[in-house]
């Protein structure tokens, strides 16, 4: 039985990527239309909506990543524009870092569920393992 629709949850553009907050309460979802949005489930409002496109890539052609961090304080996205993993800071949708260092397209992100690491897998045919403690854009 579906419980909720979220009608035009990103314009009318694919939604690519969904997870669950760990009490259920929240939705992360990131789509073709260069956004990651943050929804309550059981209301289907949208609480936060995070612009991780630039002029030159308002839409992606690719389809946008998103998970949060272990501990929920910070989402990852993907980047085509210069393939890289974002991190933003889940309260307040600033940019808090850019892991670097793919060659290709980054398609898939995973996060720890008990620490602050991630996995990024790229079109440059690797995986990489972040171990870095997140730390706040300058």
């Amino acid at each position: 039985v579906c419980a909720h629709t979220i009608p035009n949850a990103h314009g009318g553009l694919e939604v690519c990527t969904v997870q669950f907050s760990r009490n259920k309460k929240y939705l992360l979802t990131g789509g073709k239309d260069a956004t990651v949005r943050l929804w309550d489930v059981g209301s289907g409002r949208e609480l936060r909506r995070i612009f991780t496109g630039n002029t030159k890539h308002p839409k992606w052609e690719n389809r946008l990543q998103v998970c949060f961090s272990f501990n929920e304080d910070f989402i990852f996205s993907s980047d085509e524009s210069n393939n890289a993993c974002v991190v933003w800071d889940t309260r307040t949708g600033e940019l808090v870092q850019r892991l670097t260092g793919h060659n290709g397209i980054v398609r898939w992100i995973s996060s720890s569920p008990t620490d602050a690491h991630a996995i990024t897998c790229s079109d440059d045919h690797r995986a990489r393992f972040w171990v870095e403690e997140v730390q706040v854009a300058e």
